[in-house]
């Protein structure tokens, strides 16, 4: 190869470098928006799923039990202990058990408030449902947002996939330079 075509080939890398970022940015910019569009909506499924809980389910309270189970996570040289805390309450003189996930060795109270669905009382919640309805409700409805997942998704690849085409440019943009020093 002579100088001249190691440097027509310089060119043609650096521009396909260019194009390249260009693609990296605006693929950024769709991922970033339709991950927004996903945070912004909700499916009418959700809405109505929430808006149930919010209207049926009955506040109540639950008395700390005296069983719990931990389950141990290891890394390296640290180690985290995932503590889960069982609670019971009754309706109509059935108990139900309810569970609190915690990373404390001891529960942080020995009440807590449990919500559980009047139609069947198995089904509970630790925090007010008509709370997060309250905060959902307003949002923009969606019929589904799986077609901006999908995006994402596919966004994401393509991110990938440009990140190591980049390199990969750079990295023969580097040993044509070294290739050039090296013919002089």
């Amino acid at each position: 190869m002579n100088k001249l075509e190691l440097q027509q080939q310089s060119q043609a890398l650096r521009k396909r470098l260019y194009k390249r970022i260009l693609f990296f940015i605006i693929t950024s910019l769709i991922l970033f928006i339709s991950q927004r569009n996903v945070q912004k909506t909700t499916t009418v499924d959700d809405l109505k799923q929430y808006k149930y809980q919010c209207e049926n389910y009955i506040k109540t309270e639950a008395k700390l039990a005296s069983t719990y189970d931990q389950l141990k996570i290891r890394k390296i040289a640290s180690e985290v202990n995932i503590n889960t805390f069982y609670y019971l309450y009754q309706v109509n003189g059935k108990t139900y058990k309810a569970s609190k996930t915690s990373l404390s060795k001891e529960p942080d109270d020995l009440k807590i408030m449990v919500w559980y669905d009047k139609a069947d009382p198995s089904l509970n919640k630790n925090e007010n449902p008509c709370d997060f309805y309250n905060k959902i409700k307003n949002r923009e409805i969606s019929e589904s947002n799986k077609y901006f997942l999908y995006i994402c998704f596919g966004c994401s690849f393509i991110l990938i996939y440009l990140v190591f085409s980049i390199i990969k440019t750079l990295g023969k943009i580097f040993f044509n330079s070294i290739e050039k020093k090296i013919k002089k």
